[in-house]
């Protein structure tokens, strides 16, 4: 999933991403800043998520807080950032989609 970074995150320092409802399951999310047609190797910034569990009818939207990694080059204004998640199983990150309602 891509997010572009605004402004107010490039100002901030964190990025900020609301998503309409908690996902069922507890994961974490990482920000890969990209490069022309591909992406880097490694995170700059992650995010947990605390899932609502399968069953539950918990509606509430959650924000997902992305701080620069410690060292990491800051984050600018437009430029467009990858969001995925870990697959311990096969040793690599994939893609995931949120329904993201606002990014800040």
């Amino acid at each position: 999933m891509k997010i572009t970074v605004p402004p107010t995150a490039a100002r901030n320092g964190i990025l900020r991403v609301w998503l309409q409802r908690i996902p069922v399951d507890s994961q974490i999310i990482y920000a890969f800043r990209t490069r022309p047609n591909t992406a880097d190797e490694h995170p700059i910034s992650q995010a947990h998520i605390y899932g609502r569990g399968e069953g539950s009818s918990a509606s509430e939207k959650v924000m997902l807080q992305f701080p620069i990694n410690p060292g990491g080059k800051p984050f600018q204004a437009g430029e467009v950032l990858i969001l995925k998640r870990r697959n311990t199983a096969a040793d690599a990150y994939e893609d995931i989609q949120l329904d993201v309602i606002e990014v800040t």
